[in-house]
């Protein structure tokens, strides 16, 4: 599912409690962002769990030359021009060339990163890490590295709403309409996101009276209304 198409879904249904509020598309993207990750710690968060590919993002970093050697303990390093977005401790984390082919990155923790690559079977090696500064660091002992002007990485990042500005495409091209881009969540919790989605939206709107002294909370009863046409609509256009 793409953006474009959680944001319609949301408001679609936000119809049925006011066709009078309006909600804007950012306001939307950035509710579901953090419902989002919630939902990635609650069925995720374990180490035997599989990381689906569908909540793995790329972003396009931009590498400046540093020749303080302060930090990595040896030699010169680049630096990305950009701060990483906070990626969440599940999956893996991937740094590449924009060309994938052209070889590898070995992304490692900072505290290797200060000792790896001074023998003769890494010397060719480039690694990569993050900074305590959020910034991405890569040294090599072949300096032909230093060539490297853009580096992408896929990770699994928090707060997608600080990734969209950098995320790209195959050729390194920055993406310019979010709304066309792919949500990054599996598809099977796509329904309960929009539900946490639309619930946490209409709460501003729509206040219920429960007059009723029947020892029910009459109050859920627009919820239940909504949750099940979310289902409806949701399977009838994106189901099997």
């Amino acid at each position: 599912m793409t953006y474009g198409e959680l944001v319609f879904i949301c408001k679609d249904l936000l119809k049925i409690i006011s066709d009078d509020a309006t909600f804007e598309d950012e306001h939307v993207i950035f509710l579901a962002s953090r419902l989002r990750s919630l939902l990635i710690k609650k069925y995720y968060d374990t180490p035997k769990k599989p990381t689906p590919d569908s909540l793995y993002q790329t972003i396009c970093l931009d590498l400046v030359y540093n020749d303080h050697s302060d930090m990595c303990g040896v030699g010169d390093y680049l630096i990305s021009a950009q701060e990483v977005p906070y990626t969440m401790s599940i999956g893996n984390n991937k740094v590449y060339p924009i060309n994938y082919f052209m070889g590898n990155i070995e992304f490692i923790s900072r505290e290797r990163f200060k000792y790896t690559g001074n023998n003769k079977y890494t010397k060719n090696m480039i690694f990569a890490t993050l900074g305590p500064d959020g910034h991405l660091y890569l040294k090599s002992a072949n300096n032909q590295f230093l060539n490297l002007e853009k580096v992408k990485m896929t990770a699994v990042f928090e707060d997608i709403n600080k990734v969209k500005d950098l995320l790209c495409s195959d050729d390194g091209c920055i993406c310019e309409d979010i709304m066309e881009q792919n949500f990054p969540l599996e598809d099977a919790l796509v329904p309960e996101l929009i539900e946490m989605t639309v619930k946490e939206l209409a709460t501003g709107i729509y206040h219920p009276a429960d007059n009723r002294n029947n020892a029910k909370d009459d109050s859920s009863d627009m919820m239940q209304f909504i949750r099940q046409n979310m289902k409806d609509r949701y399977l009838k256009d994106y189901g099997e």
